[in-house]
């Protein structure tokens, strides 16, 4: 028989891994839209700041990829859909500053997510 706190952990294993996989599919989008932000712009000096972070969200990608697999779950698939293109070539439109600004605010938001699902496991545990 399963009981309320079973359910409730194997509730918040399931978040957990599913909070895990969106943070793995935003690192892979951030890292693309670094790299389109380095493709248009013509400074070299920014071109090269846009491919390091691309380099680092890749980094924080494959870091994720390992924690999805070790929670045993499969990995999202790899290709954006239309919705998620189309609002990066919006957000490209709007200019660096804005697109930044929008994958900061992705970032704190995955971040707070993981954080809360972590304190309710230690607290269910």
């Amino acid at each position: 028989m399963l009981t309320m706190k079973g359910y409730l952990a194997f509730h918040l294993d399931l978040a957990y891994t599913a909070t895990l996989q969106r943070i793995y599919q935003h690192e892979r989008a951030t890292a693309r839209a670094y790299q389109g932000l380095a493709s248009h712009d013509l400074d070299e000096s920014h071109r090269f700041l846009f491919l390091k972070l691309a380099n680092i969200a890749n980094r924080r990608a494959l870091h994720y990829e390992v924690r999805v697999r070790l929670s045993g779950a499969e990995l999202p698939a790899g290709n954006d859909t239309w919705p998620e293109i189309f609002w990066r070539w919006l957000l490209m439109q709007c200019g660096p500053r804005c697109l930044m600004k929008w994958l900061d605010w992705v970032q704190r938001n995955d971040i707070h997510r993981l954080g809360s699902l972590l304190m309710m496991q230690e607290g269910w545990q």
